[in-house]
């Protein structure tokens, strides 16, 4: 009686599961530990809401992330960061998973928008930018699954704002690379499988871009 009532409880509740909406749906993380991703009693501003995600392919379980500007700014022109902004692509369809421990991403990445935006001095396209809550968490942000592409952060420092990124790719039909300036690359995945260094800075770009390969 008492396996009865327990499968009629599991099946009820996977019925009002898939019943709630997608901002209130949890959904199963791809490994142990990491999730479940539910966002609906998430701190955020009252313009806050879920990021549209586009899927670039069937397979894909992009990390469900939230769009708070009011946020983003507030943390971003305080000087609290780093901060990020994205040349060539969005957070659309992107896995984002912590690298020390099992954390909910959702909760800890603040996008600001999912607009593009232009440099007014070189033709480079912003399309977003995001932030961490707690900047003391580690994380990793695979760009394209089938090249391996991503960047890493980890190891911030409080005492001096500074922090460690690698950038990693398997297959070299995509090029990752990041800058303190546009169309600066201070570490770059054209000629490396993987590469890294420390940065001090509030906010750094992070670019993606195809690589034409040249005709032998």
């Amino acid at each position: 009686m008492k396996t009865i009532f327990l499968r009629l409880t599991a099946t009820l509740f996977s019925i009002v599961v898939c019943l709630l909406p997608p901002s209130q749906a949890a959904r199963l993380p791809p490994h142990d530990g990491i999730g479940p991703q539910l966002t609906p009693d998430l701190q955020r501003s009252p313009s806050a809401g879920l990021l549209e995600q586009s899927y670039a392919k069937p397979c894909l379980e992009p990390t469900p992330l939230i769009i708070d500007s009011d946020a983003y700014t507030s943390r971003c022109n305080e000087g609290k960061g780093p901060c990020f902004e994205l040349v060539g692509t969005t957070m659309q369809a992107k896995i984002v998973e912590p690298w020390h421990e099992p954390l909910n991403m959702t909760e800890h990445v603040i996008v600001a928008d999912s607009i593009a935006h232009y440099f007014d001095q070189v033709d480079i396209v912003v399309c977003t930018a995001f932030t961490m809550r707690d900047p003391s968490v580690a994380f990793t942000i695979t760009f394209d699954v089938d090249s391996a592409l991503r960047f890493r952060y980890m190891n911030y420092d409080a005492a001096d704002g500074c922090y460690n990124v690698t950038l990693s790719r398997w297959k070299s039909k995509h090029r990752l690379s990041v800058g303190q300036k546009p169309g600066e690359r201070e570490l770059d995945t054209l000629n490396h499988e993987e590469t890294g260094k420390r940065f001090c800075t509030d906010k750094l770009l992070i670019t993606v871009e195809g690589v034409v390969l040249e005709e032998l």
